[in-house]
Parts: C-alpha cells; sequence; structure tokens
C-alpha cells in the first residue's frame, strides 16, 4: 500500500458563467494540473464560486475490488492558488486507528455519501 499526499488550490476570482474556476492538485509533491476546471455541470456558475465536494474513489459502484485500498493522508484544499488560504485539512492525526469516517460516525466531518472509510496507522 502506498501512502497519497494530496494539495488542492481553487481560485474563482475570475470565474464566472463563461469562465471556468482555475484548480491545482498536487499528488505526493507532483503538480498534477494547471489547466481551467473541466466542470461535470453544464453551467460554469454552478461552479464558479468554489468547491463544494472532493472525491477520492477507488472502483466504481458495480465493481467488487477485494483487499485494495487507497490510503490519503494530509489532505488540504485552498481558496488561492498560491496556497497560503486553507479551505479545508486533515492530517487524520486526531483520529483514532480503526475510526469510521462514514455517516455512522456523528463526529466525522465528511460527507454523508463516505462510504468505507476507515482511519489506518501507517506501517
Amino acid at each position: 500500500n502506498k501512502w497519497t499526499d494530496v494539495e488542492m488550490t481553487w481560485d474563482a476570482t475570475n470565474a464566472s458563467d463563461t469562465v471556468a474556476p482555475l484548480v491545482t492538485l498536487t499528488i505526493d509533491g507532483t503538480s498534477v494540473t494547471v489547466d481551467p476546471f473541466a466542470s461535470v455541470s453544464q453551467s460554469l456558475s454552478d461552479v464558479a464560486t468554489g468547491v463544494q465536494t472532493v472525491i477520492f474513489k477507488l472502483g466504481d459502484n458495480s465493481a467488487v475490488i477485494g483487499d485494495a485500498a487507497y490510503l490519503i493522508d494530509d489532505f488540504k484544499l485552498y481558496s488561492d492558488v498560491d496556497g497560503t488560504v486553507v479551505q479545508f485539512e486533515d492530517d487524520f492525526e486526531g483520529y483514532t486507528e480503526g475510526d469510521s469516517l462514514d455517516d455512522d460516525n456523528a463526529s466525522s466531518p465528511y460527507n454523508s455519501s463516505t462510504a468505507e472509510t476507515i482511519v489506518v496507522v501507517e506501517q
């Protein structure tokens, strides 16, 4: 298993119903993109004000993956491209090994669509 460090910025300074916001994504210190965000929405105005949801997904709704795992640590979401204003971050250090981050845990800060997400200790 490999641990993954993710940093994401979202700059909607110039975004509008015709201009896409700028999103950057860094995985393990490597920039993945600095291109304008390609919205899944038909309307850019739906995403012009900022990130609503960030999804990390392994597999799909119909596949059985077995013991596969997608390990994430030190997640940071910035509201500026320079990466100076943290909108949300989690280093997962405040949880106990085995804690669920699904909606069965009332103290989880994550969306109710979170599924099969538990805290593990890096080995």
